[in-house]
């Protein structure tokens, strides 16, 4: 490759940024959808349900106050992977502080992290 070949390719890749790409543009004009809120029970049921449909043991073995790797036998990926339905059932992300998947012990602690999420967004239904 020429040297002058080279001189200008940052150039080129920068205005090549900067333009308008109008077919992504066209899905924009969705409506946002409504967030519902949710009681402290409801989240409870909820995150039980979600980690039931991630565990390998007997559904009655699952309570809040199970450990997730020791009681409920959940691998990373399977905690990760609770996390992601957490945070699309409840339609909240995770801050990037508590983005690995060992940061919830317990569905205990998933609840009250999504309650504590849902009462600072005015979700929270007493």
């Amino acid at each position: 490759m020429s040297l002058l070949r080279l001189a200008r390719a940052p150039r080129m890749m920068a205005a090549a940024s900067v333009r308008p790409v109008p077919f992504l543009a066209r899905g924009m004009q969705h409506k946002q959808k409504e967030l519902r809120s949710w009681s402290k029970l409801e989240i409870e049921e909820k995150v039980l349900d979600i980690v039931k449909d991630h565990v390998q043991i007997p559904h009655q073995k699952v309570t809040l106050g199970a450990n997730m790797i020791y009681d409920l036998l959940l691998e990373d990926q399977q905690r990760f992977g609770v996390q992601w339905d957490i945070e699309d059932e409840f339609d909240c992300l995770l801050p990037v502080e508590r983005r690995h998947s060992r940061d919830f012990q317990s569905p205990r602690e998933a609840a009250d992290w999504v309650t504590a999420v849902m009462e600072e967004t005015g979700r929270l239904r007493v």
